[in-house]
């Protein structure tokens, strides 16, 4: 038997990838390129129109180990993969089901329930299979496993290996500390953090193996902003969100305006301008009442 038990972890949330996804679905389209290399086939093989199955019309044979290997794979354009498939099954006691790859040789994980699971591989992978081992005991009736689809992500590392950005109502700040064809970054602000603008954009510096602080010294309103760098080839990444409130009390302001430079009153809502006894200005958005609350008291 090809297998080593190793740990997987279930799928519990979005799987983030820089690439692809491949995904064979096992569905109207048949089995993709994935061949039954082992076990019966009297009752095992796609079952239209949904996924590859052991039961198709019957039982699981007893004492068998049924196996479905995907055609060969090429990853080397990847750092790794992210696999993510897709089972359901209801076996015996000491049947197992497993997902196995190919790296050098065979290796296998034991699927501990149904489910939608994950698990990383090496860019040298070059083939999966999807198995069920009938080495258990009692009677098969009812009892099946069904492949739904197996996806895969090919990461790529990013041009810039980000290590943070500082925000304050002063200035905001990014810091790199290796960059590979970077061409630029782009900070945008948002009030809601739903329609976005850029207010600035950096030069980026290129091919870098030192850390690197960058600076935006311009305006900084309470909201959201979130930097965004693109290298050489047009290819973009979000690299940080972050919020900040830069409401200050400063008391009732003399006079107000809005954007077309129209006095309004206190409580109006919207981007406005105020202007203070001291010949203070300050720039704030105001969304609620309770915004202009705080700012006034």
């Amino acid at each position: 038997m090809r297998y080593i038990y190793l740990y997987i972890i279930m799928l519990m949330s979005t799987v983030v990838s820089a690439q692809y996804p491949t995904t064979d679905h096992f569905d109207a389209v048949g089995l993709n390129g994935w061949t039954q290399v082992s076990g019966s086939t009297a009752n095992a093989g796609w079952h239209s129109p949904t996924d590859i199955c052991t039961n198709i019309a019957g039982d699981y044979v007893d004492k068998d180990y049924y196996s479905w290997e995907s055609p060969a794979l090429d990853h080397s354009s990847c750092t790794d993969v992210d696999v993510t498939f897709s089972v359901s099954f209801s076996i015996r006691n000491n049947d197992a089901v497993y997902f196995c790859w190919v790296d050098g040789g065979w290796t296998c994980v034991e699927i501990a329930s149904s489910g939608a699971w994950v698990i990383n591989l090496p860019s040298t992978t070059t083939k999966y299979s999807l198995d069920l081992d009938a080495a258990g005991n009692g009677n098969t009736a009812s009892k099946f496993t069904h492949f739904d689809y197996v996806t895969t992500a090919c990461n790529i590392p990013l041009p810039v290996d980000f290590i943070d950005m500082y925000v304050t109502c002063v200035s905001i700040e990014w810091v790199t500390s290796t960059e590979i064809n970077n061409d630029y970054f782009t900070l945008q602000h948002s009030y809601k953090a739903d329609v976005w603008r850029d207010i600035h954009t950096q030069q980026g510096g290129g091919n870098l193996n030192t850390p690197s602080l960058y600076k935006y010294d311009g305006e900084v309103m309470s909201g959201y902003y979130r930097l965004i760098q693109t290298d050489y080839n047009g290819s973009s990444n979000l690299l940080s969100t972050k919020y900040i409130s830069c409401l200050e009390v400063y008391g009732e302001p003399s006079v107000i305006y809005n954007m077309l430079g129209q006095e309004v009153k206190r409580y109006t809502l919207g981007y406005l301008i105020l202007v203070y006894p001291d010949g203070t200005v300050q720039k704030n958005m105001f969304e609620t009442r309770e915004e202009w609350n705080k700012y006034l008291h």
